[in-house]
């Protein structure tokens, strides 16, 4: 559930979702709540969010982003093509297996802050303290050894399908082939969840054939 500003141009819409239908109404000043969760009903009136420090009262944000706001937002679009800015965030989660349907131990990769944990199940998203911050974790299976491919991390898809065309766990390390430019230097991390450890980074050249191989090691 998110809850919207009363008089917030930058919501014209609200989402009513009753077992699965939805329907798309425009939105009124004083409908201040946006139900955005097909898996529970709306809740009660008068129901209350906790307030984010994220959200449409943020102290950061400007008349400026208000008036962007109004003049980004058409009333005639459609609900999936507007920006619906929350003024309470009552859940900064994520649940594996129900969200993605990933079951088992899993590695979550801080992109911006180089870190990574392990995780089995659901786990709680840090809040951010400015308006306009943001995150990106990334999310890889723990392997039968023990070890995780992260990837490349100076790239948004660290695990990319066109350049990692093998990844296969061996005792002690996880063995990757690379594809890539004859020459270009493939730098890639792994982390050690039994350990709780990243492993030492491995730089690979790619060969002429276009392919290489590299060897993540404990």
């Amino acid at each position: 559930q998110i809850r919207l500003a009363p008089g917030d141009r930058s919501a014209w819409y609200r989402v009513d979702e009753t077992y699965g239908s939805t329907r798309v109404a425009p939105y009124a000043a004083e409908d201040t709540t946006c139900h955005a969760s097909p898996a529970r009903p709306p809740p009660p009136p008068g129901a209350r969010g906790r307030r984010s420090p994220a959200a449409s009262a943020h102290p950061d944000r400007t008349a400026e982003d208000l008036l962007r706001a109004a003049m980004a937002t058409d009333p005639e679009d459609p609900v999936e093509q507007t920006f619906v800015f929350p003024e309470a965030v009552d859940e900064r989660h994520l649940d594996p297996a129900a969200d993605l349907g990933a079951t088992g131990r899993h590695v979550a990769y801080d992109w911006r802050a180089g870190t990574a944990r392990v995780v089995d199940g659901r786990f709680d998203l840090a809040p951010f303290p400015s308006l306009y911050d943001w995150a990106y974790v990334v999310l890889a299976p723990v392997l039968s050894n023990g070890l995780t491919p992260i990837g490349e991390t100076g790239k948004y898809v660290t695990v990319a399908d066109r350049r990692f065309q093998a990844v296969e766990p061996r005792p002690g390390g996880i063995l990757v082939v690379l594809a890539g430019v004859p020459g270009e230097v493939v730098t890639i991390a792994a982390y050690d969840a039994d350990a709780g450890a990243m492993l030492s980074a491995v730089a690979a050249t790619i060969g002429a054939g276009g392919t290489a191989e590299a060897l993540a090691a404990r």
